[in-house]
């Protein structure tokens, strides 16, 4: 669930758009318009869509000054109904749960457009095409490995995802032999475990090899290989950039 519903998010732009065009008092409205400004930006998917207009404007009387500068009222009613509509389909869509979404939004940000692309393919994927979904699953943490290979300038880059991740551990500092403390030590070798899992079961259940496999996979298969790699990949954004 998100923080905020659609009917709040219309109520937030009926809202903007009296204050930008002077169609009510603000004194009136001040209330709602903070608390769903501050429900969104303490939403860690949606608040990566909120407008600059009302990231910068704490209150209604510093939103309304910033729309002095866009024109007429109907240029003002243009410009915060585009400026909402990333909000609107994030909240519509309804398909991708708030990991999930988080996770696009991550992988964009700190990545770029094709890893995103491959997150949101593998997710669209695993009910109707288990198979492509899991060879996806797989490319995604492929890139995001090699992404990290070379923002550390590290090469010649090997193909092979157990390998890439090795490399790419060993860089972030997430070698389980880099640590001592058990606990970290064994959540690190579960992660190792993780990336080798989906190696073979691609290998043995996916598309990339010819469909080669023991068996066809069903969805459920796939919704654990898209889950583990998501979340594996967001790991390691999160690592890279804390770094």
């Amino acid at each position: 669930m998100y923080s905020v519903s659609i009917d709040q998010l219309e109520s937030l732009q009926r809202i903007l758009i009296d204050a930008a065009t002077y169609a009510k008092d603000i004194g009136e409205q001040e209330d709602s318009y903070q608390f769903i400004r501050s429900e969104l930006m303490r939403d860690v998917v949606l608040k990566e869509l909120i407008p600059d207009s009302i990231r910068a404007s704490r209150d209604l009387g510093q939103f309304r000054a910033l729309m002095q500068n866009e024109g007429g009222y109907k240029d003002r009613r243009d410009v915060i109904w585009k400026s909402m509509q990333a909000l609107f389909e994030k909240l519509e869509s309804g398909s991708t749960a708030p990991h999930a979404a988080r996770t696009s939004v991550v992988l964009e940000k700190f990545i770029g457009e094709e890893v995103q692309r491959n997150w949101d393919k593998a997710l669209g994927r695993a009910h109707d095409d288990p198979e492509g979904a899991i060879t996806m699953a797989r490319t995604l943490l492929e890139l995001v490995c090699k992404h990290i290979l070379d923002e550390k300038s590290e090469g010649p880059i090997d193909d092979e995802l157990p390998k890439l991740y090795a490399s790419a551990a060993r860089l972030l500092n997430l070698a389980p032999n880099q640590h001592s403390e058990q606990s970290l030590k064994q959540i690190l070798q579960g992660c190792t475990s993780v990336v080798q899992g989906l190696g073979t079961l691609r290998n043995k259940e996916g598309d990339a090899h010819g469909h080669v496999k023991i068996y066809r996979p069903k969805a459920r298969h796939a919704e654990l290989a898209v889950n583990l790699a998501g979340g594996m990949a967001l790991f390691l954004v999160r690592t890279l950039n804390d770094d």
